[in-house]
């Protein structure tokens, strides 16, 4: 048991010396903005659909943090989160990806796992980002069209009533249709999404 224990300790030793913009480019791929003496990148994190650089990289073996949503760590904290591991394989799978001599390396069964493991979930995270982008172009046509309406309504009174009584008919489903899409419930907003009328609107 003690034996197992040094190895491990060795693995993670080893892991953590090395440089954290050069794992996270090699094993996640981030794109890295200079900024000061650290890097910025989109946050690589499940969940978090980061619109502008907001995980921090710093110099040296020092890990990374985001500072949106308040997750980061060392070189094995930040992929064994990210990946969804003990953090003794990702200490594993690190020093494999870089050549260093582990004294319990991956099977070629365990590094497969964990590859399609990891592109599973940056399949998810497509998914995730794809979703939210529909619903934020049917929110803003949807949201432009209540607006306009009720901004015609208030300015023409009562002969803009009787104009766009057809109109109406809609307008009172519309405003519930925009409010479905920004629940916070993803089968909720899923359905908004397929209704005719907001299909109508945002192709």
């Amino acid at each position: 048991m003690r034996q197992a224990e040094h190895l491990e300790s060795n693995i993670f030793q080893s892991v953590k010396q090395l440089e954290t913009t050069t794992v996270l480019q090699h094993t996640l791929g981030l794109t890295l903005t200079k900024r000061g003496n650290s890097y910025a990148a989109r946050c690589p994190f499940p969940g978090h659909e980061d619109k502008r650089p907001s995980f921090i990289i710093y110099p040296g073996n020092k890990g990374a943090w985001c500072f949106a949503c308040q997750r980061g760590g060392d070189n094995v904290a930040i992929i064994s989160q990210i990946l969804d591991v003990k953090p003794i394989e990702a200490a594993r799978l690190i020093a494999n990806e870089f050549g260093l001599q582990a004294d319990c390396p991956l099977s070629t069964a365990e590094r497969q796992l964990l590859q399609e493991q990891a592109a599973q979930r940056t399949r998810e995270r497509e998914a995730v980002r794809a979703f939210q982008r529909k619903i934020n172009d049917a929110v803003r046509a949807l949201g432009l069209l209540v607006r306009t309406t009720e901004q015609v309504l208030a300015a023409g009174g009562y002969s803009a009533h009787v104009e766009l009584a057809d109109w109406l008919t809609g307008h009172d489903y519309r405003k519930f249709l925009l409010q479905v899409l920004q629940d916070k419930n993803y089968k909720i907003q899923l359905q908004a999404l397929s209704d005719p009328e907001v299909i109508r609107w945002i192709i």
